[in-house]
């Protein structure tokens, strides 16, 4: 289910942001666990007069984190190297490739040629 099929399913679509009670009621949570997460800052949220509030978008930020291109990769890279396989990144005409074991893979950037290849590796052998 959707976060904006939660919010209308408890009648708080057209809300911009929500009390800390809403959140843990959405999230099936208490109301500690919720200042636990602005506490920790993996919760945004804002003043709304002399309480706080969490936007709706930090709560979908919260729920669909994005992960960064260059973070997956290096990620992705260190777990080649931890499985003992020595990648090899190069660059060619205007982009890089990056090559493990026969698979390589091209991309603009070398967080782009590595995503691209850490892609095709977890991705279904052909037969």
């Amino acid at each position: 289910m959707s976060l904006r099929e939660l919010l209308e399913r408890h009648g708080l679509a057209d809300k911009a942001t929500l009390t800390f009670r809403e959140v843990a009621d959405l999230l099936g949570v208490g109301r500690p666990a919720v200042e636990e997460l602005v506490r920790s800052g993996r919760l945004r949220a804002v003043r709304v007069g002399r309480r706080l509030h969490v936007p709706v978008s930090a709560l979908e930020d919260f729920l669909n984190p994005v992960v960064d291109l260059r973070e997956a990769a290096r990620v992705a890279l260190g777990l080649l190297e931890r499985a003992g396989f020595a990648p090899r990144l190069r660059a060619v005409g205007e982009g890089f490739v990056v090559e493990v074991e026969g698979e390589w893979a091209v991309g603009l950037t070398p967080s782009e040629a590595a995503w691209a290849l850490a892609k095709r590796l977890a991705g279904p052998k052909e037969v």
